[in-house]
């Protein structure tokens, strides 16, 4: 699992073993259930970056905008 600092920095490259305990969106998944582009948080051992927890949230799926009208297309 290679994950990119978002407060920038090199990429951390964890690995995981069976004692890792894997969540995405609330519920237990296998590490083939997250996604690239998951935000995620891990909590590892810096020796062996073995990672003991990991919890991935998936991209939202309503964006928002905010500005001015451009038009008003009337049916």
């Amino acid at each position: 699992l290679t994950i990119t600092p978002r407060a920038g920095g090199t990429d951390v490259v964890l690995n995981v073993d069976a004692g890792t305990s894997i969540r995405r969106d609330g519920a237990p998944v296998l590490l083939s259930g997250l996604l690239v582009g998951d935000k995620v948080e891990a909590k590892y051992d810096k020796t062996t970056m073995i990672a003991g927890r990991i919890e991935a949230k998936s991209p939202p799926v309503n964006l928002e905008v905010e500005g001015l009208i451009a038009a008003l297309v009337h049916c």
